[in-house]
Order: structure tokens, then C-alpha cells, then sequence
């Protein structure tokens, strides 16, 4: 072989090699270290299996639930959401003791967050959530993350609110009115404090009117303008209440 030609098999030989490299390979095989490396450097599945090998070797070890956090992380990333749910638990459960057990309850939430489905499908996942992120704001009411497990609370219930005013509204549109108005009083009385609570309100009273319930309907639309004033709706409720008036007003000439 010639010297010109070893040299180029060399530098195929060498580009080859640092191709096949990735983060962390040279680090040694089933360590904490080289673990986190493929985390960081996106190689989540990798990060995954040499984790899980760090842990079932150092079941002591001090950072073995930061190594289960991670395990955790990694399965997020890899959009593998209702797996990763699972890892986070585990650190809950088998590290009690961890400064990672917040994040943890925080991050399991989340798992279930990123699997919470329209308001068009059923909201059983949605409901797991909201019950995992008031689980952890019991158990940790002045917790750390107490500020985003109720930022995700809020969120929550607002979904839940939109899926149940999609159902009075399907409601009326089948000409259920009836059943319509019995699940919007149902969600006046269940959610005082939701932020769809105007927009309750107003189709509460036009099923009543509808249903020539008009006293009922009046004092829905005079509630919108007594607790919601600045509300985008509120000039329609006195819209409504005006022409109901000059109608009484008609009717009585």
C-alpha cells in the first residue's frame, strides 16, 4: 500500500470513529456520569438504559434519585409520557427522603398534562391531573412549586369547565333545552368561581326565556350586570333586559 493511500484508509478509519461517537461514550459504561452526558446531549434512550444500569449497581449510592429523576426526565423528553409518569412515581415512592421529591410530584403532573385530550374526548386524564396537582398542594401546601402546581390547577379546571359548557351547549343545539338548563344551573352551583361563569350565566337565562321562565331569565341577566359589569357580555345582558322591559312596557299599553 502506498503512503498516500494509508494515509487516506487512516483518515476514513478516524472520521469513522468520531462519526460513531456520541456524548458520554467515553466515560464508563452503566455511570452516573456517562448518563447524564447522553442526557444532555439528547440521547435520551441511551441515558435511559445506562441510568437504569447506574442504579440497579449503586442502590446507595447518594445520587441514585438524581439518576432516577433523570430517568424520568429522559422518558419526558422522549415524549413517552404515561412510562415517564411511572419513573417519577418511583422516585416518590423508593426516595422519600430526596430534595427531588417536589420536582418529582411536579413533574408526574405534568406527565399526565401533556396527555390531556380536547374537550371533545372524554376527560378521564384530565381529572388525574387535577387530582395529582391538589394531592401535592396538600401535601405540600407552602411547597416550592406550590406556585406552579396552582397555575396548572387553574388551568386544569378551566379545561373542564370548557368541556362542560361544550356539553349545555350540545345540549341546546338537539333542542334539549331542558337538559341543557339542568346542567347549567349545575355548573353555577359547582363552579362559583370559574372564569366561564358569565357566559353560564347568560345561556342560563336565554333557556329560561326560551322556556318563557322570564323572571328567572331577568334575574340571570341583572346578576350579570351586578358580578360581571366589565364583563364582554354584560351590554348584551342589558341589551336583553331593556327590550324585555319594553315589551312589558308594550303589553301593558
Amino acid at each position: 500500500m502506498s503512503t498516500r493511500i494509508g494515509i487516506f484508509v487512516a483518515a476514513v478509519l478516524l472520521t469513522g470513529a468520531i462519526g460513531c461517537s456520541h456524548p458520554g461514550s467515553g466515560l464508563p459504561v452503566g455511570s452516573y456520569e456517562r448518563g447524564i452526558a447522553e442526557y444532555e446531549g439528547e440521547r435520551y434512550l441511551d441515558a435511559v438504559q445506562t441510568l437504569r444500569l447506574y442504579v440497579r449497581r449503586n442502590p446507595t449510592d447518594p445520587r441514585v434519585d438524581e439518576a432516577q429523576y433523570h430517568i424520568g426526565l429522559a422518558r419526558f423528553e422522549n415524549d413517552e409520557y404515561a412510562v415517564a409518569a411511572v419513573e417519577f412515581e418511583i422516585l416518590r415512592n423508593d426516595y422519600p427522603n430526596s430534595e427531588l421529591i417536589e420536582d418529582a410530584w411536579i413533574m408526574e403532573g405534568m406527565c399526565y398534562v401533556e396527555q390531556v385530550p380536547s374537550i371533545h374526548h372524554e376527560q378521564s386524564v384530565t381529572r388525574r391531573a387535577l387530582d395529582h396537582f391538589l394531592r401535592y398542594l396538600q401535601e405540600f401546601p407552602d411547597g416550592e412549586r406550590s406556585a406552579d402546581a396552582r397555575e396548572q390547577v387553574d388551568a386544569l379546571r378551566l379545561h373542564l369547565d370548557r368541556k362542560w359548557l361544550s356539553n349545555i351547549r350540545l345540549y341546546e343545539r338537539l333542542g334539549r333545552t331542558e337538559a341543557a338548563l339542568v346542567e347549567a344551573e349545575a355548573m353555577l352551583d359547582d363552579r362559583p368561581d370559574s372564569q366561564l361563569r358569565p357566559e353560564v350565566l347568560m345561556l342560563a337565562a336565554d333557556l329560561h326565556a326560551e322556556l318563557d321562565q322570564l323572571g328567572e331569565a331577568r334575574r340571570l341577566w341583572r346578576r350579570i350586570l351586578d358580578d360581571h359589569g366589565s364583563h364582554e357580555l354584560a351590554p348584551q345582558a342589558q341589551s336583553k333586559l331593556a327590550r324585555m322591559r319594553d315589551g312589558v312596557d308594550e303589553d301593558a299599553g
